[in-house]
This record gives C-alpha cells, structure tokens and sequence, in this order.
C-alpha cells in the first residue's frame, strides 16, 4: 500500500473503533451514576410515575443556550422543538469555526435539554445535510451529514430514536445550490446528484419507565387533553411536503407551518415548549398560538430583537402568552463545572497514536470500577 492508503486505512480503522465503543460509553457512565431505569429503586419509580406540571411562565431568555439552559430547573419542560442556525463552511450564516465547534455546543446543548425534559417526553429536531463547494476545479464537492452526527448525539446523552420525517420542499428550493447542473446539460453516467430538496425532522423520546400513555390517561386536567386532540386532516406518512420559508434577512427559518404540526402532535394544550435556538421566535409564536407555554433561548441581537417585536405584536387574542425576559449574555462557563465529554477525549486519543486496547482498557477501570 502507498502511505496515502496506509493513512486512509488506519484513519476507517480509527472511525470504525469510536463507532464500536462510542454508543457503549453513554451506558458505561449510566452504570456509574445508578441512572438506568431498570436499577431503579421502588420509591423512585414511585416518583417516576408522577405527573409532573411544570410551574414555568413564558421566558425569552437571550445568551449562549447551553449556558442559558443550566438556570432552568430539572424536568420543567414538556417537550423540545428547535432548528439550530447552519454549520456553513461557506461562512454566510454560520456561527461556528469549525465543524467539531458545531458538534461541540449541540451536545452540550441536548445534555442540558436532556436534563431539563421531563422523563417520557419528546426533543424533536430539525436538520439537512451541508453541502460543502468544491475549493477548485480540482476537487469534488462534499456532503457533510449533519443529521446523522446529531442522532448519534442524541443517543449517546440518552434520548430514545422514535421516529424520521422527512421535510420536502418544492423542486425549486434546491436550485440554488446549482448541484446537478452539469448532468442536466451533458447526461453521462456517474455525474448524476439530485437536488437537494428536503431536510430532516428527528423525533426522540427521554428514556423513561412509563409508557406514553401514562401522560394521557394520568394527565390531571382531562379537559385540556380532549382540547387537545387533532381534528381534521393531519399528516399520515413520514414524508411532510411544505414550503420552505423566505426571508432574506435570516437565511434558513423554518416553516411556522411545520413547527405547528410537531407542536400539536407532541403535546398537550398548556404545556412548556422550549427552544434552545429561537432564532426569530417561530416556535415560540407558534407554542402561543396553540395555547402552549414557550421557552425561547436566543444569543444573536438582530434575532432577539426580531423575536420580542414579533411576539409583543401578536393578535389581541393571544395576549394571554405574556412573556418574561431575562438576558444571560454575561454568562461564562464555569470551568469547575465543565463536564468531560468522554467521547471527545477518545478521539482525541486516537488522534494522538495511543493504541485502542489501551483506552479500552483505561475506560473500563474508570467506570467500572465500582462494579
């Protein structure tokens, strides 16, 4: 082999061992910390089954959210639903140096959410694949699969996979990234690559002991559950075709539309929604306009501003949905605090030539040590 195959082998052998024991190391930890459901004591599964009715009022709260998130209480909201702003290598709406900074703050953001969800609830997300242009002629263009790295995320910090929509919109949104334009004109083999026109919607559950329809037949206030059964058509497959969102100023907003549905399918009537990234409110507008709670988080000033405007002038029939605001922009982290993240040191150990019988071997010793 050249010593281009040589690093390509051993980087897949790399890739292949984080896949192996990544998953495996969320449970590692779980052991540790006595977390797993089915270690439970009977009085705390006493407790699990409690119906928990968040005391949390409307917030938009501005700051970096996996900073904002840790002054909210545990297991105070109902249900997750957030778009995060676009890793762009492009740099036009992209908040993130790099691709691993991205990673980086979903994770802490979705282990502060996991903490905050109430047990059984659902986190919804919704993402697409980057497109990455080609620097020159002499390259090929890339695809960078977001979804995919955040599902692994997700699972790792102990939410439960429940379900994939696919979010598709008109043939014309994918123009833009003109990808398929030499196909189209010369036809050959090989150089086919459709247009991009639809993006994930990522449905998770927190693990929890009670089945969901513990929340229905326990809920204490058995007239919002009848308001809020969905009448009407709703969606039946997992393939929902909506219009993409236009607005020149914010790049990347999504359907209100879209957000409505997921709101109704996955929550009751004066429950907590929260959104890490608010952006310019559309979760938060759509959660009062459904006679739910909301939780906005947002860091960037022109969001903000755009989000307070927009909510601050709703019809006066939703009046009801004031709102506190707080701003948490001059919160750093507490480097006392900071968790390490396991799955980010074993790779950087790959990367740094230690042998993988070695970190096995160190990661057993350290979690399960006390077995």
């Amino acid at each position: 082999l050249t010593n281009t195959g040589d690093s390509k082998k051993k980087r897949n052998d790399k890739s292949r061992f984080i896949h192996k024991y990544s998953y495996n190391l969320f449970f590692l930890k779980e052991k540790v910390q006595t977390r797993m459901v089915n270690t439970m004591t009977p009085e705390n599964k006493r407790k699990k089954s409690d119906y928990i009715i968040s005391d949390l009022s409307n917030m938009v709260l501005k700051g970096h959210p996996d900073l904002v998130l840790k002054q909210l209480p545990d297991q105070s909201v109902d249900m997750i639903f957030t778009s995060p702003s676009y890793y762009d290598a492009k740099g036009k709406i992209s908040k993130y140096d790099t691709y691993e900074d991205f990673l980086a703050l979903i994770r802490n953001v979705v282990r502060e959410c996991h903490r905050t969800l109430i047990d059984g609830k659902f986190f919804i997300i919704n993402t697409g694949h980057v497109l990455l242009p080609r620097a020159s002629r002499s390259e090929s263009s890339t695809r960078i699969t977001v979804p995919f790295d955040i599902h692994r995320i997700l699972v790792e910090e102990g939410f439960e996979f429940m379900d994939d929509i696919i979010w598709q919109k008109p043939e014309g949104a994918g123009i833009a990234t003109a990808r398929g334009t030499r196909f189209s004109v010369d036809r050959n083999p090989m150089q086919y690559k459709a247009l991009p026109v639809t993006e994930y919607v990522m449905v998770y559950r927190k693990k929890s002991a009670v089945l969901i329809d513990h929340f229905i037949r326990n809920h204490p206030d058995q007239e919002l559950v009848r308001k809020s059964k969905i009448t009407g058509g709703y969606e039946k497959t997992n393939v929902w075709r909506i219009a993409a969102t236009k607005d020149k100023n914010y790049p990347g907003v999504i359907p209100r539309e879209l957000v409505e549905k997921v709101i109704s399918y996955y929550s009751f009537v004066n429950d907590v929604v929260l959104d890490p990234f608010g952006g310019i409110g559309t979760t938060a507008m759509a959660a009062a306009s459904l006679k739910r709670r909301f939780v906005a988080i947002e860091s960037a000033d022109d969001c903000m501003e755009t989000m307070r405007s927009e909510l601050d002038n709703l019809p006066d029939m939703f009046n009801y949905f004031e709102y506190e605001y707080k701003d948490y922009s001059a919160l750093e982290p507490d480097q006392a605090e900071r968790e390490v993240d396991v799955h980010d040191v074993v790779r950087k150990l790959l990367e740094q030539g230690v042998e993988q019988s070695e970190i096995v071997k160190v990661l057993e010793e350290k979690f399960l040590r006390s077995e």
